[in-house]
């Protein structure tokens, strides 16, 4: 479900709610639970006057449970309603480039739903989002966000939300990009447990493994998260090595990279995980204490991105 967020302010738009009653739009934000709490981004919610606009015109005040850290800029807000609809989400990682996609948003003269098509157009993004911090796993789409788009779902073509928008590419492609949605829950989740601040880190850089490149580079497995770089001295330097295939985050699978990086969004730097990998074709096992995102400067160097 696909809600407008309103809030009166100097920056925002001024909108004509249903019945006549004059809103200024933020954008907008998607319902994760029947428990009332709707996902959007920082850039919305700039206030503490926050209000929830629901397709059939209801309202509700909502509070801010929490903020993520400020390289996604996700927020959790609150609503004291029960609601009884929720979305479907989707696993991202199975997009494909040239999937079609469905961009939501709200007017911002009407509160109106608005809605923009497009395809994948590229996966495993890497931009930076407000923020000197670069966002990696991000999925690109020439479904240019439409109007109010900003923190609202995208969607594939069954209504599954695959993605949460989070700004756009500028240039004169129009470009739109999209946090997947196991990473935005999984952010969503250690909001909800308390855990703001930055996200969690292994400090290792990563690429999903596809037979393919199992084949070419003589690997035992078909799948996983193959690491390609250690940042040196960090934590994890003590348990894992480049050429190592890292299968499974604290007894949960990891099939490829993105599901690596969703995984780790759950948690906050300083928490233990155990991790464990494949080293020349032997079941491996260690206890990693997570850091902060690396700064750029300290970022491996890597075909792919840093979990």
């Amino acid at each position: 479900m696909t809600v407008a967020i309103t809030a009166v302010g100097a920056d925002a738009a001024t909108a004509v709610a249903p019945g006549g009653s004059t809103r200024a739009l933020l954008g907008t934000g998607v319902v994760l639970d029947r428990e009332g709490h709707i996902l959007t981004t920082r850039t919305v919610v700039d206030t503490n006057q926050v209000q929830v606009v629901f397709s059939d015109g209801r309202t509700a005040v909502a509070t801010v449970v929490g903020k993520a850290d400020s390289a996604t800029g996700l927020v959790v807000l609150q609503v004291g309603a029960t609601i009884p609809q929720q979305p479907v989400f989707a696993r991202s990682a199975r997009l494909r480039a040239g999937d079609f996609l469905v961009s939501l948003g709200t007017s911002m003269r009407t509160l109106d739903r608005t809605v923009d098509v497009g395809i994948v157009a590229g996966l495993s993004h890497k931009a930076t989002l407000g923020t000197r911090q670069e966002v990696d796993n991000l999925i690109r789409t020439d479904a240019a966000a439409p109007e109010g788009a900003i923190g609202g779902p995208v969607i594939n073509l069954k209504g599954e939300v695959v993605g949460i928008s989070v700004g756009e590419v500028a240039s004169q492609d129009g470009w739109a990009l999209i946090l997947p949605a196991e990473t935005a829950r999984s952010i969503a989740k250690r909001i909800l447990s308390g855990g703001t601040g930055p996200q969690a880190s292994l400090r290792v850089s990563t690429v999903t493994i596809t037979p393919q490149l199992a084949k070419a580079e003589g690997l035992s497995q078909q799948s996983g998260a193959l690491v390609n770089a250690v940042l040196p001295r960090s934590p994890a330097a003590k348990v894992l090595r480049p050429r190592d295939i890292i299968y499974s985050i604290q007894g949960r699978a990891v099939d490829e990279r993105h599901t690596l990086n969703s995984l780790l969004a759950a948690y906050r730097p300083g928490q233990r995980v155990n991790v464990q990998f494949f080293r020349n074709g032997l079941v491996n096992e260690g206890t990693v204490v997570l850091a902060t995102e690396p700064s750029p400067a300290e970022t491996p160097v890597s075909s792919e991105a840093t979990p």
